[in-house]
């Protein structure tokens, strides 16, 4: 009961404070201000209590950020996995689309990535398998010339 009687005793103080303030600033632009800073003062001395009892929630809440970490760093593995394959499936079609256009075909593409520092993904090689060696050099150039990167062409035999 004491801590009650603390608390109103604060909110009593903070208004009457309010008040002498209000009373001592002369009317304009400056009134509105001191105002608003008087009402967030009073809102503060009313609220004291539920912040100082949210102290004690935030300990256990902190106590449970170890789980939410590791859930958060899996999360984040997941979205980059999900990333890299679908620009991997991207850039396969890309390159089927590119080879149909130049009426070529792959047997199988072949794409490396990696993800840098600051977590852009990198293709590392791209490796085309064509079966025909006389289409190897009109791929490569090709496909370099649509996606700006070193192709390596590798040529299936059977």
């Amino acid at each position: 009961m004491n801590a009650v009687q603390k608390w109103a005793d604060v909110v009593c103080l903070a208004a009457l404070a309010g008040a002498v303030v209000e009373l001592l600033i002369p009317p304009g632009k400056l009134e509105q201000t001191v105002r608003f800073v008087l009402g967030a003062f009073l809102l503060c001395a009313l609220l004291n209590p539920l912040l100082t009892a949210a102290n004690g929630i935030r300990l256990d809440l902190q106590q449970n950020t170890e789980l939410s970490d590791q859930q958060s760093t899996d999360f984040s593995q997941q979205v980059e996995e999900q990333m890299e394959q679908a620009m991997k499936r991207q850039l396969e079609e890309l390159v089927r689309q590119t080879l149909e256009e130049g009426s070529l075909s792959a047997n199988e593409i072949e794409i490396f990535m990696d993800t840098d520092d600051q977590g852009r993904i990198l293709i590392t090689r791209l490796t085309v398998h064509v079966s025909q060696e006389l289409t190897a050099g009109k791929t490569k150039r090709l496909l370099e010339e649509k996606l700006g990167i070193p192709i390596e062409i590798v040529i299936d035999k059977g």
